[in-house]
C-alpha cells in the first residue's frame, strides 16, 4: 500500500501543473489588447486579429503564461502585425517568441438610429456610437454631429459622414440683424440686413442700410452678427 501511495505521488508531481499550455485563446487575447495600446488609435478603438500565429508552437505548449507583448517597432495598429511574445517556461524562464497577426482596427463611429429627413436637426437621441472600420469622413464624437443639419435623408443605421451635414443656420438671408462694430475701444451697433443665411460662428455677408456698405461679420446669435475689421 506505501508503495502504491509513493506510485501516486510520484507520477503527479512528473505530470507537471495542471494548466502549463498557453492557448491559442490567451495568445490572441495579450496580443489584441497590446495592439489596441497602438498611440496611433484614437481613444475607445477595438482591434480585431485574424490568423495569429506563433513562430515556435512548441514553446507555447511548455509555457505556463505571457509575461508580455511587444509589438515591433515602426509597425501601424492594422495590417500584418508582428510581435515578439515573452513566455513563462518553467525550464527556460526569459523565452520568447516570434507571433504573426493581421489586424483590423474598429474605431467608435456615430450612426443613425431612425430615420432622418433631409434638413431635419440632429439631436443625441438620433444617434449611437458603434465600432466600424475607420472612414476618414466619419464622425467618432456625438459633439461633431448634434445640433447640426442634415444635407440628405439618412437611414437608420448609417454611419454620419461630415459631407452629408452641416450649421444649422440661425440666420436666413434678409434677416434683419443687428451688427456689432468694434472700433478701437467704441463699441457700435447699427441695424443691418443678411445678404446669406449661415449658422452659430459662420461668416456672412451683410448690409448696412445707413450707409450702404456691404461687410462680413460673424455669426454670434440669431439677432447679432459681429463685423470683421
Amino acid at each position: 500500500m506505501k508503495r502504491l501511495m509513493t506510485l501516486i505521488i510520484l507520477a503527479t508531481l512528473s505530470a507537471g501543473p495542471a494548466h502549463a499550455q498557453v492557448t491559442q485563446r490567451q495568445l490572441n487575447e495579450a496580443m489584441t489588447e497590446s495592439v489596441e495600446r497602438h498611440p496611433e488609435l484614437i481613444p475607445g478603438s477595438r482591434i480585431k486579429l485574424s490568423h495569429v500565429r506563433a513562430a515556435s508552437p512548441g514553446l507555447l505548449a511548455r509555457a505556463q503564461t505571457i509575461q508580455r507583448v511587444e509589438v515591433a517597432k515602426g509597425q501601424g495598429p492594422t495590417g500584418l502585425i508582428t510581435a515578439r511574445v515573452w513566455l513563462d517556461v518553467p525550464s527556460d524562464p526569459g523565452v520568447w517568441t516570434w507571433v504573426r497577426a493581421r489586424s483590423q482596427a474598429l474605431v467608435p463611429t456615430i450612426v443613425t438610429i431612425r430615420d432622418i429627413d433631409r434638413g431635419a436637426t440632429l439631436t443625441r437621441a438620433d444617434i449611437a456610437i458603434v465600432h466600424k472600420a475607420p472612414h476618414p469622413r466619419a464622425h467618432s464624437n456625438p459633439s461633431q454631429v448634434v445640433g447640426k443639419r442634415t444635407r440628405r435623408q439618412l437611414r437608420s443605421g448609417e454611419t454620419v459622414m461630415d459631407s452629408w451635414i452641416d450649421v444649422a443656420p440661425l440666420i436666413q438671408r434678409g434677416d434683419h440683424i443687428e451688427a456689432a462694430i468694434q472700433s478701437g475701444s467704441l463699441n457700435v451697433r447699427a441695424p443691418a440686413i443678411a445678404m446669406q443665411r449661415g449658422g452659430s460662428g459662420e461668416v456672412i455677408r451683410l448690409k448696412i442700410p445707413t450707409t450702404g456698405r456691404v461687410v462680413h461679420g460673424r455669426i454670434v446669435s440669431s439677432k447679432q452678427v459681429e463685423v470683421l475689421q
